[in-house]
């Protein structure tokens, strides 16, 4: 439960991070959004999913920071 609403806390934070581009973020990262709020709505419903939801959330929290870290050198 806990892993689905830090999911979908990254999610809102990954657009808020890159609010300047937010017409690439909805042609080129729509596809990541999506997925990570749908591992929190499956590790939310479904308990034994929380293990897989996890490593999934420290890849989220990867490439927001990869993502950041990019848009601060430009």
């Amino acid at each position: 439960m806990i892993s689905s609403i830090i999911s979908i806390v990254l999610t809102i934070t990954y657009i808020s991070i890159n609010y300047r581009n937010l017409l690439d973020i909805l042609k080129n990262e729509l596809g990541f959004s999506a997925a990570v709020i749908i591992y929190g709505i499956l590790s939310w419903t479904f308990f034994g999913l929380e293990i897989v939801s996890s490593v999934y959330l420290f890849l989220s929290v990867y490439h927001i920071y990869k993502t950041h870290e990019k848009n601060r050198v430009e």
